[in-house]
């Protein structure tokens, strides 16, 4: 948590301009106890060579707030804040100064945001009948408090929650869900593994780079999506090798650099079909366990009978990136298969589409 110590103005405004000690992916600070009322909350780098992808709103349950991006590509929100909100998050490339404004604003100027907003849509997008048809169920109820809420959620702040009803799924949630493990495999879990990296690759050998979404804003999603489980980490130790990544050099990369850690390689058994087409695929061998979960209409390979390949017993599911991919350019529901902050930012970012 970084501390920040504020200027106040003759209006109540408050600014502080932040500068970090070394330049940052990730930082987080306290608001002012005493703030409270509707407050508009604006955060921008204090260069153009950095970068802010995200801002959260936390409170002491542990809730969050995502904020939406401004069309000048700042995170400008107009928020009714209370003692119950303790800190701010933000998520970056390169972040090492920041200006933050808390500036007393009104119910007004957040109508004002959404009613602009809705008019944006609306040229932008047209008038969606499932909206509309909502939108008259809820006038027809006199639901005044739900409509006020939706449209808050939609073109102000997005609720984001660790709690599984919310719709994030945890790693252990994920586990407690859909995989049957053994007590051999919880075991190693819990004692043997301290840590699950997640290597975002800048170029994969097999796929072309015009179909890659770009590796900055795919170690966001990645970091959006491990950031409640410690034991998860998105990694970006690929971005300084050389390209196209080979997993190889990557293995041979961290056993120089964190020489008394020891690396396993978890994999999709699709992948291991393929798997002595790798560079160098005996070396990985030679150094590495790798751990194998089922893939439906994977192939068997004479790999699966190597001692070092270890295939997990757990439930198939016929879902990949591809297929998401696939629904979210022709506009369908995707929201079950991804946790919703995740969702959040791909349709504020327009990915995919």
């Amino acid at each position: 948590m970084v501390k920040i110590s504020w200027d106040r103005s003759s209006n109540g405004d408050q600014i502080s301009d932040l500068v970090l000690p070394t330049s940052k992916d990730f930082f987080s600070f306290e608001l002012p106890k005493e703030r409270s009322g509707w407050t508009r909350v604006l955060i921008k780098p204090l260069s153009e060579e950095q970068r802010i992808t995200g801002v959260t709103l936390c409170n002491e349950q542990n809730q969050r707030l995502r904020f939406r991006k401004s069309r000048k590509n700042l995170f400008d929100q107009v928020l009714e804040l209370n003692p119950g909100y303790k800190s701010l998050e933000v998520s970056g490339i390169n972040v090492l100064s920041v200006r933050i404004e808390l500036q007393s604003s009104s119910s007004l100027t957040i109508a004002r945001r959404v009613f602009l907003s809705v008019l944006s849509d609306v040229f932008r997008l047209g008038v969606r009948r499932r909206n509309l048809r909502t939108f008259f169920q809820i006038l027809w109820a006199k639901d005044f408090k739900s409509l006020r809420k939706r449209l808050l959620n939609r073109y102000n702040q997005s609720p984001l929650s660790a709690d599984l009803r919310d719709g994030v799924i945890t790693a252990q949630a994920w586990v407690d869900r859909f995989v049957i493990l053994s007590e051999e495999e919880h075991e190693f879990i819990d004692t043997a593994i301290e840590k699950i990296w997640f290597v975002v690759s800048p170029q994969n050998p097999f796929k072309t780079k015009n179909k890659l979404l770009d590796q900055q804003h795919r170690l966001v999603l990645v970091r959006i999506a491990t950031e409640d489980d410690p034991k998860l980490t998105a990694s970006n130790v690929e971005f300084s090798l050389t390209i196209p990544s080979y997993t190889v050099d990557t293995l041979t990369h961290l056993r120089e650099s964190y020489p008394n850690e020891n690396f396993v390689l978890i994999m999709g058994q699709d992948n291991l079909t393929n798997f002595h087409k790798w560079k160098n695929y005996e070396a990985i061998l030679k150094w590495h366990d790798i751990y194998v979960y089922p893939r439906p209409k994977a192939k068997g390979c004479e790999l699966e009978s190597h001692p070092k390949i270890h295939l997990t017993q757990a439930p198939m599911m016929d879902i990949s990136a591809e297929f998401i991919r696939k629904c979210i350019r022709e506009n369908k529901a995707v929201s079950y298969f991804l946790p919703a902050k995740i969702m959040q930012y791909i349709e504020e970012m327009n990915f995919y589409k």
